[in-house]
C-alpha cells in the first residue's frame, strides 16, 4: 500500500502517465469483481448516468444500459435530421456517453415510432414477442445479477414507450430462466436466473416516485484517483445527449438514488450486496483473486511495467480454468491490462477515408512500445491477409509497416437499416447481431503481442487519419461504400398540375478499377405517371468519377397515385444492383456517420391551390418543409433572425418560422416589432411548433397571449373535428375536409396552446383514445389587416413525406392573399 501512496504521491508532483496510469490501477481491481447490472429503459437519454457512472466506477461492477430504442422518433435540436438518420446520430450519442460512464450499451431491434401514450399501442406495434425475445437474449448473454427498470409500468412512466420498457423487463426476468421461452435461444447461450427486480424510483419536478422507505444509496462517491465525483462524470455523459438538448450542470457531494424492489430476493436491505462472487465459488478462483489483489497492492502507477510477470501469471490461472462467459469476459479484461501495462500503442491507417466493396486497402501500420523494453508483434492470417508477419518492438522505437489487405469488403450498412423497418421494428436475418451498439469495424487486423513466450491477442480496427489545421488529429470511421452511389435534386416530389417535371441524378463511382454500368430506372406503383429515362451505358474512369443523368415525370391525370421510381445499375461481371444513396452526417461530438438508404423518387399528385405566392421562412432546430412549398410555386428565402435586418417585409406574403425556431433563434425577440408591424399592414405569420423549456418571452411570439403546453395527439388517425367549418383557414383557396387528414404519418401534433386568449379562434379538436378532446393544434387571431397562427400539427413530418392534405392545409394557414401584389399595386396607383 506504501508504493500506491508514493506513486500516486509522485504523480501529483509532475509525473507523466498520469490519467492511463490511474486508469490501469482502476482496471486492474476491478479484474476482481465479477457482479454485473443491467439498466433498463426505452430511449436514448432516458438512462441514469449517475448511477450507471457509480455502479461502473465506485462499485466496479459490470454495467450495461439496454435501450429498447434508438430514439428515432423524437425530434432533433441541432439539425434536420429525423427517423432513422435521428436514430443513428442518437446511437452514438448513447456510445460517447457509455464510454465516459464506463457502461455498455445494448439495443433491441425496437423501431421509435413515436410518442405513444399508451403501452397496449406500443407493444402492439413493437410485435412484443420479437423485443421481449431480444430482450431474453442480452440477458442470457451478459447474465446479470440485478435489473434496474428506469420506469414503472404505469402511468406514472409518462409514455408508452416508457411503461412498455418496465413491463419488458418483468417478463424477460421469468423468460430469461425458462428454457421453454425461445428454446432454441436457451440452447444456444443457456438460461439465466437474474437474482433480484428493482425499479429506480425518481424526482421529475412535479412528478416525484421517491420514498424514505425505499431502498436507497449515495451514488455521489468523489474518486480521488481521477480527480472527479461521479455526479461530474454522469454530467459529462448526459450531456452527450446533445441532439436532445439534454446539456446539464456538474453535481457534487451527496446524491441518492432509491430503488423499490419488484421481482427476486428483494429482502436484501443494500440492492447491491452478495452479487455473484465467481472467484470465490471454488478453490481455484479464490486463488486468482488473492493474486489479482497481490498485484494491486504492488502497482507501480509510474512502472506499470513492473505488473506485466505477476499478470501473466495471473493469466496462465485464469486460463486453467472452464471457459464459461464469465471467465471469458475476465480474461478479456485481463488482456486488455497487460496490453496497456506494456504501454503498446498499435494503429492501422488507410490511405483514404472511403473505399468500394471488394477493393484492396493500401494500409499504414504504426506501433510503439512504450513502457516495456522489447517485445514482438504478429499479425494472423485472416480474410485480408494472405500469412502471417511477425516485427520486432523495442520500447520508443515506432515500427511502421505498409500492408496491401486484399478481401471481400462488404460495404458498412449500419446493420440494423440492411432492410427497410416494419412500423415498430428492423428487420434482420442475424439474430445475433441485434443487440450490438453499432457494426464491427469492416476490416480488423488479428494480431498477438508476445511476452516471456506469452501470446497476448488482440485486434487493431482500420481507421483513417486527417490532420485539420484547427482541430488537430482527426480519427474517422473506415467507410466502404456500394460501387456506386447516386443523388436526386427531389425524393418526394410534389406535384399540383400535370405539367412535366425534370430530374437529375447524380451518380458517383467509388471504384478504383475503370468499368462499365449500365445504369437503369424502372416505375413502381400505378402505371399513372410517364417516366422518361434513358437506361445509359456509363464508362467510369475510377474513384470519384462522376456523371449526371436527366429524366422527366408527369402525372397522366389529376387523379394520378402516389408513384415510386427507383433506380438499379448492372456491373460488367453481369450481376444487378440496387441503385443506393449516400448520406453523410458530421457533429462535432460523435464520429461521422455515414450510411446509404434505398434511392427512388416518390411521385406524389396533390390538389392543392397555392393563393401568395413569396415566404420568408426563419430557421428553426431544423425542418425540410421549404423544399415541398417551392416544389408547389411557392418562392421562399431561408433566412435567420438576425438576417430578418436585410430584408423588405414588404416583398413578402408570409412570414413563416421553422420548428422550435423560439428555442433555436436568440435574435428573434429583436425583430418582433418588425414582424409585427408586418401583420398588421396584411401579412401573414405562422408558427410552427416550439416547446415550453428554453423558450423566449411569450409577448415576443404573438400579439395576445397564450402559453405552450406539453400536449400532444399521437395516434396519426385519431379523429379531427372542426370548430367552425366555416373558417377561412379551412375553405380558401383549398376546401380542407376530414379527408385531408388521412394518411398522416406518426402522429398528429405536439406541443399544443394552452391558456388562450380570447383573440384567438381554436379551429380544431382531436384526441388520442380514452383522452378528453383538445385544443391549441391551431389557433390564429386577426391583427391589424393580417393573420397571426400558431400550429402544433406536425407539418414538419408530414410536408417532407409529401401528405396530400397536409399540404393543402399548410397552404391555406400561409394564405390566399398576395400582399406583394397589392403592394405593388398600390405604388403604381
Amino acid at each position: 500500500m506504501k508504493n500506491i501512496l508514493l506513486s500516486f504521491l509522485l504523480l501529483l508532483s509532475g509525473g507523466v502517465f498520469a490519467q492511463s496510469s490511474t486508469d490501469l490501477y482502476e482496471r486492474l481491481k476491478k479484474l476482481n469483481v465479477t457482479g454485473t447490472v443491467l439498466y433498463v429503459a426505452a430511449h436514448p437519454d432516458d438512462e441514469n448516468t449517475r448511477l450507471i457512472t457509480w455502479l461502473s466506477k465506485e462499485k466496479q461492477f459490470r454495467t450495461a444500459y439496454i435501450s429498447l430504442t434508438r430514439g428515432d422518433g423524437g425530434q432533433n435540436l441541432i439539425g434536420s435530421e429525423l427517423g432513422v438518420e435521428l436514430g443513428l446520430i442518437r446511437t452514438r450519442e448513447l456510445m460517447a456517453a457509455r464510454t465516459i460512464d464506463g457502461g455498455e450499451q445494448f439495443f433491441t431491434r425496437a423501431y421509435d415510432f413515436g410518442f405513444s401514450k399508451r403501452p397496449e399501442e406500443t407493444l402492439q406495434i413493437w410485435e412484443k414477442e420479437k423485443v421481449l425475445e431480444d430482450f431474453v437474449q442480452v440477458i442470457r448473454t451478459l447474465k446479470p445479477d440485478i435489473i434496474i427498470c428506469r420506469f414503472p409500468p404505469d402511468s406514472r412512466a409518462g409514455h408508452g414507450h416508457h411503461s412498455s420498457s418496465a413491463i419488458l423487463a418483468r417478463e424477460a426476468f421469468d423468460a430469461a430462466a425458462d428454457a421453454t421461452r425461445f428454446p432454441e435461444q436457451a440452447k444456444e447461450h443457456g438460461t439465466w436466473k437474474v437474482k433480484r427486480l428493482y425499479w429506480n424510483t425518481f424526482n421529475f419536478g412535479s412528478n416525484n416516485t421517491t420514498n424514505e422507505q425505499q431502498r436507497k444509496v449515495d451514488v455521489g462517491g468523489f474518486n480521488a484517483l481521477s480527480g472527479k465525483s461521479n455526479g461530474e462524470l454522469s454530467a459529462e455523459s448526459r450531456s452527450q445527449h446533445k441532439s436532445q438538448g439534454f446539456g446539464v450542470p456538474s453535481q457534487r457531494g451527496t446524491l441518492m438514488e432509491y430503488f423499490e424492489p419488484i421481482a427476486g430476493d428483494t429482502s436484501v436491505a443494500d440492492p447491491f450486496v452478495q452479487l455473484n462472487n465467481y472467484w470465490g465459488s471454488t478453490e481455484n478462483g479464490k486463488a486468482i483473486s488473492a493474486a489479482i489483489s497481490a498485484a494491486a497492492e504492488k502497482y507501480n502507477f509510474l512502472h506499470p511495467e513492473a505488473s506485466i510477470q505477476d499478470l501473466l501469471r495471473i493469466r496462465k490461472m485464469v486460463n486453467q480454468l472452464n471457459p464459461d462467459p464469465i471467465r471469458d469476459q475476465k480474461l478479456k479484461e485481463l488482456e486488455s491490462v497487460i496490453l496497456d501495462c506494456a504501454g503498446l500503442w498499435t494503429a492501422a491507417y488507410s490511405w483514404s477515408d472511403q473505399y468500394a466493396v471488394k477493393d484492396t486497402l493500401h494500409v499504414g501500420l504504426q506501433a510503439v512500445l512504450r513502457n516495456y523494453k522489447d517485445a514482438k508483434i504478429i499479425l494472423h492470417t485472416n480474410a485480408f491477409l494472405d500469412s502471417s508477419l511477425e516485427f520486432s518492438l523495442l520500447q520508443q522505437k515506432p515500427l511502421t509497416q505498409k500492408l496491401e489487405l486484399k478481401g471481400s469488403l462488404s460495404d458498412t450498412q449500419p446493420y440494423w437499416l440492411q432492410k427497410d423497418h416494419q412500423p415498430g421494428v428492423f428487420q434482420m436475418e442475424d439474430r445475433n447481431q441485434t443487440a450490438k451498439p453499432w457494426n464491427d469495424p469492416p476490416v480488423l487486423l488479428q494480431a498477438s503481442l508476445v511476452l516471456f513466450d506469452e501470446r497476448i491477442p488482440f485486434s487493431i480496427p482500420v481507421r483513417y487519419k486527417e490532420t485539420d489545421p484547427v482541430k488537430g488529429e482527426l480519427i474517422h470511421p473506415l467507410c466502404i461504400s456500394p460501387k456506386l452511389t447516386g443523388t436526386l435534386s427531389e425524393q418526394v416530389s410534389v406535384f399540383n398540375s400535370v405539367q412535366p417535371r425534370s430530374y437529375q441524378l447524380n451518380l458517383t463511382y467509388w471504384g478504383t478499377t475503370p468499368e462499365t454500368l449500365m445504369v437503369g430506372a424502372a416505375t413502381a406503383g400505378p402505371e399513372d405517371w410517364k417516366i422518361h429515362f434513358r437506361d445509359t451505358a456509363i464508362y467510369f474512369k475510377g474513384k470519384n468519377d462522376k456523371h449526371v443523368l436527366s429524366f422527366t415525370a408527369e402525372p397522366r391525370s389529376q387523379s394520378a397515385a402516389r408513384g415510386t421510381i427507383r433506380f438499379g445499375y448492372t456491373g460488367s461481371d453481369g450481376l444487378k444492383s440496387e441503385l443506393k444513396g449516400r448520406r453523410k452526417i458530421s457533429y462535432g461530438h460523435i464520429p461521422t456517420i455515414t450510411w446509404f438508404p434505398a434511392l427512388k423518387t416518390e411521385l406524389q399528385y396533390v390538389p392543392v391551390k397555392a393563393g401568395c405566392k413569396n415566404i420568408l421562412y426563419i430557421k428553426g432546430a431544423g425542418d425540410d418543409v421549404a423544399p415541398v412549398l417551392r416544389q408547389i410555386g411557392y418562392r421562399v428565402d431561408e433566412v435567420s433572425a438576425r438576417e430578418i435586418r436585410e430584408k423588405k417585409l414588404e416583398d413578402y406574403d408570409a412570414i413563416l418560422t421553422g420548428i422550435r425556431a423560439y428555442n433555436t433563434d436568440d435574435d428573434l425577440p429583436e425583430v418582433y416589432d418588425r414582424i409585427m408591424k408586418f401583420v398588421a399592414q396584411g401579412g401573414t405569420f405562422l408558427v410552427q411548433y416550439n416547446t415550453n423549456s428554453n423558450l423566449h418571452p411569450a409577448r415576443y411570439m404573438s400579439p395576445f397571449p397564450y402559453a405552450i403546453s406539453r400536449n400532444r395527439v399521437t395516434e396519426e388517425k385519431a379523429e379531427v373535428r372542426f370548430t367552425d367549418p366555416s373558417h377561412p383557414l379551412l375553405n380558401r383557396p383549398n376546401k380542407i375536409s376530414a379527408g385531408d387528414f388521412d394518411g398522416w404519418v406518426q402522429e398528429r401534433g405536439l406541443y399544443f396552446a394552452t391558456k388562450i386568449d380570447s383573440a384567438f379562434a381554436n379551429l380544431l379538436l382531436m384526441n388520442d383514445h380514452g383522452e378528453k378532446p383538445q385544443e391549441g393544434s391551431l389557433i390564429t387571431c386577426s391583427y391589424g389587416k393580417g393573420r397571426y397562427i400558431y400550429t402544433g400539427l406536425a407539418f414538419f413530418r408530414q410536408l417532407p413525406m409529401g401528405v396530400p392534405g397536409a399540404i393543402r392545409l399548410f397552404a391555406n394557414l400561409i394564405g390566399e392573399y398576395d400582399h406583394t401584389k397589392a403592394q405593388q399595386e398600390k405604388k403604381t396607383k
